[in-house]
């Protein structure tokens, strides 16, 4: 058994996406998303993560770096088994909490309506932005073995550049592969 546990969460789910710019007018858009996360146990309930989220109309997606916090040990050892030669027993938690905090890249392709009057009636202006920014979320495991789990959960994004800014809230549902 390696020492640190690693993960691999797939989550599909709903998007809303706000772009606020002194140059272009304020535009709300819906979409679905996917993310791809891998993350590794730093120590205890701590680990690391990254991230590669994407919505399938390709308008937004992100790479994002960050670390997790979790309600339970992913691993509770204890226990001795007799005969086998191992000390120690793991066992996974049938509920857990995992919040988490991250840095990232967001990539921007839209067409948005431009704040410029010269351009009268032709003000759509394709766009390509690559905003920094902070993502918090939360997600709640329900595992069913003991490497499966089953996730919910909800996320905030916030990235901005000179003048324009981005926010995302987004709501999955996915799956979790625990390699211990």
């Amino acid at each position: 058994m390696p020492g640190y546990a690693e993960t691999i969460d797939v989550k599909i789910g709903g998007e809303r996406t706000e772009v606020v710019s002194s140059a272009y007018q304020k535009s709300s858009s819906n979409s679905t998303s996917f993310a791809l996360i891998y993350g590794r146990q730093i120590m205890g309930r701590w680990s690391g993560f990254a991230e590669y989220r994407n919505t399938l109309d390709n308008t937004l997606s992100a790479g994002i770096l960050g670390i997790t916090y979790d309600s339970e040990d992913l691993r509770t050892k204890g226990g001795l088994i007799s005969g086998d030669g191992t000390p120690e027993i793991s066992k996974m938690p049938i509920w857990l909490t995992r919040y988490h905090l991250g840095v990232g890249i967001f990539r921007l392709v839209d067409i948005l309506r431009s704040n410029d009057r010269s351009l009268g009636s032709r003000n759509l202006v394709p766009v390509k932005a690559s905003p920094v920014g902070v993502k918090l979320g939360a997600s709640l495991y329900r595992f069913l073995r003991d490497n499966w789990a089953m996730s919910g959960g909800f996320s905030y994004a916030l990235a901005s550049a000179g003048n324009f800014g981005i926010s995302t809230v987004s709501f999955n549902v996915g799956v979790m592969y625990n390699i211990y």
